[in-house]
């Protein structure tokens, strides 16, 4: 028997990836793949060690999982991992990263989509 939630979870996915997904370039090291992603953002509190709580913002991708496929190898996210972008017609380049404790991705429920969590690190100007 088919899982509801599932079926609407992927129909759902694919009509993201179709209308609100860009193209990004995803690099490791001296390797890279273009896919397809959706912008998202990712809001943490954080104690800056002097008892104050910082807001901070993180850029996040969301892909297919069975995208990030390099050397033949479907591989997982991995901090220092860069992804360049095109915002506003600027390239602009994002450092895989996460906050201290938070893994650098994170999967959705049925494993088939990837939340990149990533910071800005480079605009051409």
């Amino acid at each position: 028997m088919s899982d509801i939630l599932q079926d609407a979870a992927t129909w759902l996915a694919g009509k993201q990836k179709s209308f609100l997904a860009q193209t990004i370039t995803y690099t490791r090291g001296n390797d890279s793949v273009e896919i397809t992603a959706m912008a998202a953002k990712s809001t943490y509190q954080v104690d800056n060690g002097h008892g104050i709580i910082e807001e901070v913002t993180l850029q996040d991708f969301i892909i297919d999982a069975a995208d990030l496929i390099i050397d033949d190898i479907e591989i997982l996210p991995q901090r220092d991992d860069i992804i360049e972008w095109g915002v506003a017609g600027v390239a602009t380049r994002f450092l895989v990263c996460g906050m201290p404790g938070v893994p650098p991705f994170q999967r959705d429920a049925y494993r088939g989509r990837l939340r990149i969590h990533t910071k800005e690190i480079e605009a051409a100007p």
